[in-house]
């Protein structure tokens, strides 16, 4: 009796903890590499390739940007699921200095300021929070919402988005100008979250906004982003 009884123990502790070790082994928190991780992106002394980016954005907007580098070497990634073999690549977000004259804001952009590494890092996007004087968040219209992880990788009042994108394939017709005037409006009011505003090139008539992020090409030297309601 006592026998039988603890080898159904057995059987019922490989069922409930061995899928739980099959699944999901680390988060998109653990693939964030902030400035005290040994593989963080280290600066490149020899960097000559910049992007000067400026725009005007409304008074009420408080905004913050970052250039998010990422690994491209297959040993700098973390295992997200082990059953399905997926991996996801370390990644780093080092902020922008931001220099304001009134509503105008302009930075310059080292797209090559960070040094391959171990790691190959390479730069993927300048990515974009913010929020407006009545506490709304700015939402790009072309952003998913973050995962529950995401979200305690940085805040659970920030919705970080790819506002620049660097391309190596010829640019569209929309991107060619290295313009993008962004329109902030209301979006859905959900009791469980803050009010967002919903940012893009237009507005639908279901009033949802299309079309946010800006590609550049290797050889751009300046570009304009505008946020404006």
């Amino acid at each position: 009796m006592a026998r039988r009884l603890f080898g159904k123990v057995i059987k019922l502790a490989t069922l409930v903890f061995f899928p739980a070790a099959m699944c999901s082994c680390a988060t998109a928190y653990d693939a964030m590499k902030s400035p005290v991780d040994h593989d963080y992106p280290a600066a490149n002394p020899s960097a000559i390739q910049t992007l000067l980016l400026t725009g005007e954005a409304d008074p009420a907007f408080r905004i913050r940007m970052a250039m998010r580098w990422v690994a491209r070497n297959p040993d700098c990634s973390v295992n997200m699921n082990w059953l399905e073999g997926v991996r996801g690549a370390y990644y780093a977000d080092v902020p922008l200095d931001l220099s304001w004259k009134g509503t105008h804001y302009a930075t310059l952009v080292p797209l090559d300021g960070r040094a391959p590494g171990r790691c190959n890092w390479s730069f993927r996007s300048i990515v974009v929070s913010g929020v407006d004087d009545r506490g709304r968040i700015l939402e790009l219209a072309e952003w998913r919402h973050p995962s529950p992880d995401e979200k305690k990788a940085y805040s659970a009042q920030e919705v970080w988005g790819d506002l620049v994108m660097l391309s190596t394939a010829p640019l569209q017709k929309k991107d060619e100008s290295g313009v993008r005037n962004l329109i902030c409006v209301p979006s859905h009011e959900n009791p469980y979250r803050p009010a967002v505003l919903h940012c893009g090139m237009r507005v639908l008539e279901s009033g949802w906004t299309v079309g946010s992020t800006l590609w550049i090409a290797p050889s751009t030297t300046q570009a304009q982003v505008n946020f404006r309601y």
